[in-house]
Protein backbone atom coordinates (compact mmCIF):
# COMPACT_ATOMS: atom_id res chain seq x y z
CA UNK A 1 0.00 0.00 0.00
CA UNK A 2 0.88 3.77 -0.31
CA UNK A 3 2.74 5.28 2.07
CA UNK A 4 1.90 8.51 3.29
CA UNK A 5 3.07 11.34 5.71
CA UNK A 6 1.73 12.42 8.74
CA UNK A 7 1.69 16.02 10.57
CA UNK A 8 0.06 15.64 13.76
CA UNK A 9 -1.16 19.20 15.27
CA UNK A 10 -2.35 20.36 19.26
CA UNK A 11 -4.43 22.93 18.48
CA UNK A 12 -5.37 25.23 21.43
CA UNK A 13 -8.80 24.49 20.75
CA UNK A 14 -9.84 27.14 17.98
CA UNK A 15 -10.50 24.32 15.61
CA UNK A 16 -12.55 22.50 18.31
CA UNK A 17 -10.60 19.16 16.99
CA UNK A 18 -8.14 19.69 20.05
CA UNK A 19 -5.71 17.09 19.48
CA UNK A 20 -5.49 15.79 15.81
CA UNK A 21 -3.63 14.70 12.94
CA UNK A 22 -3.45 15.87 9.44
CA UNK A 23 -1.98 12.98 7.23
CA UNK A 24 -1.17 13.87 3.63
CA UNK A 25 -1.37 11.38 0.97
CA UNK A 26 1.11 11.01 -1.99
CA UNK A 27 -1.37 12.74 -4.30
CA UNK A 28 -1.26 15.83 -1.70
CA UNK A 29 -5.18 15.22 -0.55
CA UNK A 30 -4.88 15.64 3.33
CA UNK A 31 -6.68 12.93 5.93
CA UNK A 32 -8.17 14.99 8.70
CA UNK A 33 -8.51 12.97 12.19
CA UNK A 34 -9.64 14.84 15.30
CA UNK A 35 -10.92 14.65 19.06
CA UNK A 36 -7.52 12.54 19.75
CA UNK A 37 -6.39 11.42 23.26
CA UNK A 38 -2.71 10.65 22.17
CA UNK A 39 -0.80 10.51 19.28
CA UNK A 40 0.78 6.63 17.96
CA UNK A 41 3.56 8.76 15.76
CA UNK A 42 5.76 11.80 15.05
CA UNK A 43 5.60 14.68 12.84
CA UNK A 44 7.12 13.60 9.27
CA UNK A 45 6.48 9.92 10.09
CA UNK A 46 6.05 7.81 6.97
CA UNK A 47 2.91 5.28 7.71
CA UNK A 48 1.42 2.73 5.64
CA UNK A 49 -2.78 1.85 5.74
CA UNK A 50 -3.47 0.35 8.75
CA UNK A 51 -1.12 1.66 11.37
CA UNK A 52 -2.37 3.51 14.23
CA UNK A 53 -1.43 6.91 13.92
CA UNK A 54 -3.60 7.60 17.42
CA UNK A 55 -6.08 7.13 19.81
CA UNK A 56 -9.54 8.86 19.54
CA UNK A 57 -10.70 10.74 22.36
CA UNK A 58 -13.01 13.50 23.17
CA UNK A 59 -10.74 16.87 23.13
CA UNK A 60 -12.16 19.79 22.76
CA UNK A 61 -15.75 20.53 21.86
CA UNK A 62 -16.80 17.39 22.30
CA UNK A 63 -19.92 15.48 24.17
CA UNK A 64 -18.27 12.02 23.67
CA UNK A 65 -15.54 9.87 22.83
CA UNK A 66 -15.94 9.64 18.85
CA UNK A 67 -13.52 10.62 15.81
CA UNK A 68 -13.73 13.68 13.71
CA UNK A 69 -12.60 12.63 9.85
CA UNK A 70 -12.67 14.85 7.16
CA UNK A 71 -10.87 14.85 3.81
CA UNK A 72 -9.54 17.68 1.69
CA UNK A 73 -8.60 17.73 -1.26
CA UNK A 74 -5.00 19.35 -3.01
CA UNK A 75 -6.19 22.60 -3.36
CA UNK A 76 -7.23 22.85 0.73
CA UNK A 77 -11.34 22.46 0.30
CA UNK A 78 -12.91 19.90 2.46
CA UNK A 79 -14.81 17.37 0.08
CA UNK A 80 -17.44 14.75 1.03
CA UNK A 81 -15.85 11.94 3.04
CA UNK A 82 -18.15 9.16 2.44
CA UNK A 83 -17.90 9.75 -1.56
CA UNK A 84 -13.98 10.12 -1.77
CA UNK A 85 -13.87 6.40 0.82
CA UNK A 86 -16.47 5.10 -1.78
CA UNK A 87 -14.17 5.61 -4.97
CA UNK A 88 -11.69 3.43 -2.93
CA UNK A 89 -13.96 0.52 -2.34
CA UNK A 90 -14.85 1.58 1.43
CA UNK A 91 -18.68 1.88 1.76
CA UNK A 92 -20.51 3.13 5.25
Amino acid sequence: PPRSTLFPYTTLFRSGFGLWVREQLPDNTILVYGHMSSFSVRVGQHVKAGSQIASMGRRAEATGHHLHFEVWNPAGQKIDPVRWLSTRGIEL
